[in-house]
C-alpha cells in the first residue's frame, strides 16, 4: 500500500507532465513500477509472488512446478523480469508493455522471447 500511496502522490504532483490523457493508465503503471523498483532496491528484500500461487491452483499446477517458475524468474535479470510478468502475470500487451518500459515494440519482443528461452532451459534442468 505504500507504494501505491507513492505512486498516486508522484502522478499528483508530476500531472502537468502527462501531455497526452489518452496515455494516462501507462503513465501511471510507469511510475508505480518506478516506485515499486524504488522500493525493492531500498529494502533489498526479495519479491514476493505468494499471491500468485492461487490462480495457479485453480489450474491443477503442482506447487513444486509453481515453485520452480518463480525460482527460474528470479535468475533473469530486472528488465527481463517485468517484461515476462507484466507480460504472462498481469495480461497487458506487448505495446503497452513496450510503451511503459519506454523501449521498442521490437526490443520489447526481443527481450521477452530470450527470457522465455531462459525460462524453459532453466524449467527443463528443473524435471
Amino acid at each position: 500500500m505504500d507504494i501505491v500511496q507513492e505512486a498516486v502522490y508522484k502522478a499528483y504532483v508530476k500531472k502537468s507532465n502527462l501531455k497526452q490523457p489518452e496515455y494516462f493508465i501507462t503513465w501511471i503503471t510507469r511510475i508505480l513500477i518506478n516506485c515499486a523498483m524504488d522500493f525493492l532496491k531500498k529494502s533489498k528484500r526479495a519479491t514476493n509472488f505468494e499471491e500468485n500461487f492461487y490462480e495457479a491452483d485453480k489450474r491443477k499446477i503442482s506447487s513444486e512446478e509453481i515453485i520452480d517458475l518463480y525460482s527460474a524468474l528470479k535468475d533473469l535479470d530486472e528488465r527481463s523480469k517485468t517484461i515476462v510478468v507484466l507480460r504472462y502475470f498481469e495480461d497487458m500487451t506487448l505495446k503497452d508493455i513496450s510503451n511503459i518500459l519506454d523501449l521498442p515494440l521490437s526490443t520489447t519482443k526481443t527481450i521477452l522471447y530470450r527470457a522465455l528461452g531462459k525460462l524453459k532451459i532453466k524449467l527443463e534442468e528443473n524435471d
